[in-house]
């Protein structure tokens, strides 16, 4: 097998797994919360060798191609697929930061797919012929951002975010909460539209929730339905992550009470009993795809 390449947040990036390692100077960071100045490279160098992407790579007998930076948008991990694959329909702008490497279609056989929250990823609308694009947030309270797209490219933050985004609602006749579902979709299509394009090319594709937004919608979709990750553990399956976390014992880092005892980080990221389910579920969805 040629390598797999893993798109994701910080759950696949492997945010708080450093905390299992016996290092010194592992940094203390609350629940979600994340500092870059406070990693070293034998802290990153810890949490990738026990991240599922490395546990699913290392069966294979493969390499895995994870994005460099923490965190991040659905939005983001296709800037990543496209940036490592050298796929020119990206959007504009710089996302450089994302990839430093630079592979063929031919060099890979596998991208798996971990979604994150849909109200990361920005939402593109036309207003009065200008093109925005619109980052809302989960409670759809408190003050989004809007930035301009403009000729050369380049992102323009506006002053006045809602009042633009109130007045596209507005002259559009759509309520807020028809838009969310619309911006949920929105994303949604962009996953299913540039994971077609891997498979036009060679590449296999599955995909991973996180939360319960996509489920429905994958589960009916004769395109994900196929492609699509139960999470398995004791013959049981999950369809996301947030399930396991519910359900599961020991698999968020801070209730991880079988690792660290009484007292685990304050870190609300998959634990390393977590990665590894996942790293399972992956193995045997690619096994069942070499069955077929």
């Amino acid at each position: 097998m040629n390598g797999i390449l893993f798109a994701g947040c910080s759950f696949t990036w492997g945010q708080g797994l450093y905390y299992y390692s016996d290092l010194k100077r592992i940094p203390t960071m609350e629940e979600w919360n994340f500092d870059y100045s406070l990693m070293t490279d034998a802290l990153i160098g810890f949490k990738d060798s026990v991240r599922y992407p490395r546990l699913v790579a290392d069966h294979f007998k493969t390499f895995e191609v994870c994005r460099d930076t923490n965190g991040g948008s659905d939005e983001d991990s296709l800037q990543f697929i496209k940036l490592a694959l050298d796929i020119e329909n990206r959007k504009p702008g710089s996302f450089g930061y994302l990839t430093h490497k630079k592979f063929k279609f031919e060099d890979i056989s596998y991208v798996i797919f971990q979604t994150t929250q849909p109200y990361r990823s920005s939402f593109k609308f036309i207003y009065k012929n200008e093109t925005y694009y619109m980052w809302p947030n989960p409670e759809r309270t408190k003050m989004v951002r809007i930035a301009k797209l403009e000729s050369s490219g380049l992102y323009h933050e506006i002053d006045n975010p809602m009042d633009i985004f109130s007045d596209y609602l507005s002259e559009n006749n759509i309520e807020m909460d028809t838009w969310l579902k619309q911006h949920i979709e929105y994303v949604y299509n962009n996953i299913k539209q540039t994971l077609m394009l891997l498979e036009e090319n060679g590449i296999k594709t599955k995909v991973i929730n996180w939360e319960y937004d996509y489920i429905d919608m994958m589960l009916n979709d004769d395109f994900f339905k196929d492609r699509y990750i139960y999470l398995e553990h004791e013959n049981k399956k999950y369809n996301c992550i947030s399930d396991l976390f519910a359900n599961v014992s020991n698999t968020m880092i801070s209730k991880d009470y079988g690792f660290f005892g009484s007292n685990p980080p304050n870190d609300n990221h998959p634990s390393m009993f977590c990665q590894k389910i996942i790293s399972d579920s992956i193995i045997k969805s690619i096994k069942t795809d070499k069955i077929i």
